[in-house]
């Protein structure tokens, strides 16, 4: 009822003064601090004490994100000390060029996590009020592969993430009040809004500069996992990357981007420990894009890569394209296609050293991934990321 009847006073004031687009935006902006002020206001609210001294979830998302060996000891990394790229091409037209940096990280878009390195994550659990989170009495682990595990193999040894996974943190507003809020930019206000609040309780309690790590003045690998249980109709409640586009420092570093995802994931599809999701968004944080159609009618099998990428269907390596753009394949073997010679070219199987094939026919590496060519690789079953994983 306290909602009808502040509406009811708007629309008397409404009708006094003249309709003017200046009033309009007033009176909307009036609207909307109320309506946020009315859905954020639980005096009566209590919250919950939960017991969390023998609880594994945070246990969990911190295997989900960090194991390298599963529960027999058998580790999830890849052996690359003996594959490296030493044999001779046999044609004067076909040589190997060397990439070594992410050719994806622009000057307008520079807040990507570094693509190679040791690199400090930070990730967030946090829980509301009405949406506390899963007490798990058992734990399980990766059935795949972990986020850490994988992006070493998918970058043969190149990039090694440790994170640094914290308790359950406990929102001041129910969930409704950050789905509904209006207060911050972009397409995700209520996600910044939660960030906000999260990092300003944990700015004092913790050195959030590490989490810069190339040293720009951002944070760059910020992860937000959230007890609700995640919703494929929702705008707030799945899983997305995406910035941050106050400026608002902790601990006199920016928030750049970040992934924003359910708990709940690591569950699904009968799951124990499905990792899949949270690897998935980790691609976008080096800018890799989807590869799958947005438009849900055609489905996977008719756009993108036909569902065989870990940036189309959650499955699998990623493609050459895409560790050619980030620079985690750095001697890929260019052939000129003007020429008229036949040449035959042996490469080693992709999963083993990033091994694949550039062809092109006026090809300037200066240029990196942004000009005209075909890339070739040989794929495997063998590699730990190629295996079926559900």
């Amino acid at each position: 009822m306290k909602r009808n009847r502040l509406l009811i006073s708007l629309i008397s004031i409404f009708t006094i003064f003249s309709l003017n687009g200046c009033f309009l935006d007033t009176l909307q902006s009036i609207m909307d601090e109320k309506y946020s002020e009315y859905i954020g206001d639980y005096p009566d609210v209590s919250v919950e004490n939960i017991d969390r001294e023998n609880d594994n979830s945070i246990k969990l998302l911190d295997l989900a994100f960090n194991a390298k060996e599963d529960q027999y000891g058998n580790t999830y990394l890849e052996d690359f000390s003996n594959n490296n790229l030493n044999y001779k091409l046999d044609s004067t037209k076909a040589s190997r060029i060397k990439f070594n940096q992410n050719t994806l990280d622009l000057e307008y878009c520079d807040n990507f996590t570094p693509a190679k390195g040791n690199i400090n994550g930070l990730v967030i659990p946090v829980e509301f009020p009405d949406a506390r989170a899963k007490y798990l009495s058992n734990v399980s682990y990766p059935e795949y592969q972990s986020v850490s595990s994988y992006y070493y193999n998918t970058s043969y040894g190149k990039l090694n993430m440790n994170f640094d996974v914290l308790d359950w943190q406990l929102m001041s507003k129910n969930s409704a009040y950050y789905e509904n809020s209006t207060k911050y930019y972009g397409d995700a206000p209520g996600a910044s809004a939660i960030i906000h609040e999260v990092l300003s309780n944990l700015e004092n309690k913790i050195d959030l500069s590490k989490y810069d790590n190339d040293n720009d003045g951002t944070i760059d690998s910020l992860y937000i996992i959230y007890s609700k249980p995640f919703d494929s109709n929702s705008e707030m409640w799945w899983a997305f990357q995406y910035t941050v586009y106050e400026t608002h420092t902790y601990d006199d570093k920016d928030v750049g981007y970040y992934v924003f995802a359910s708990y709940d994931f690591l569950f699904e599809n009968d799951s124990k420990c499905n990792t899949s999701t949270f690897i998935h968004e980790s691609g976008h944080m080096f800018g890799l894009e989807d590869y799958y159609d947005y438009d849900s009618k055609k489905g996977f099998s008719k756009g993108g890569l036909g569902g065989a990428d870990m940036m189309d269907c959650n499955l699998g390596d990623h493609n050459p394209f895409s560790k050619f753009a980030t620079g985690w394949v750095n001697e890929p073997v260019l052939i000129n296609l003007k020429s008229n010679e036949e040449t035959t070219i042996t490469i080693d199987s992709f999963s083993k050293n990033g091994d694949c094939v550039i062809l092109a026919d006026n090809f300037n590496k200066n240029n990196g991934m942004f000009q005209d060519y075909f890339i070739l690789s040989l794929i495997d079953t063998e590699s730990k990321l190629n295996k079926e994983q559900l």
